[in-house]
């Protein structure tokens, strides 16, 4: 397991989630902001997710995926605890209360978590089991 990894590979999700969470604020499309801001991250975390799974286990780790996900999704809320919330969140009315009570907060989570799981089951997992035989 390589913890450092995965926090980078983490890290370089959460940059590009926020990215995209940001710009989505610009282009409105959806009545409400806060829908079109998450409906956009939940959408684009699919591909970025992948990125960041693939720079994981590039080297050959066979981690299982719930481990590197759940480091990958805590180095994110982390990452959103330090520095999402007090420079986005609350200069736009937010709080971490509101944030960390969010129902698309976990849902995202939960999505963040089950994409490096399968990309583990479908990627990894039967190279690893071709090889361990």
């Amino acid at each position: 397991m390589k913890t450092t990894r995965a926090i980078l590979s983490g890290t370089l999700v959460w940059l590009l989630g926020v990215g995209i969470f940001t710009l989505s604020d610009f282009v409105v499309v959806l009545p409400d902001a806060t829908l079109q801001q998450n409906g956009a991250l939940s959408i684009f975390l699919i591909p970025f997710a992948i990125l960041g799974s693939a720079i994981y286990y590039k080297k050959g780790h066979t981690t299982h995926g719930l481990i590197v996900g759940a480091i990958m999704v805590i180095t994110a809320l982390v990452l959103d605890a330090m520095l999402t919330i007090p420079f986005v969140i609350i200069p736009n009315g937010g709080s971490y209360s509101s944030f960390f009570s969010s129902t698309f907060t976990w849902i995202i989570a939960l999505e963040y978590m089950m994409i490096v799981f399968f990309y583990w089951v479908i990627k990894v997992k039967p190279f690893y089991s071709r090889s361990a035989k």
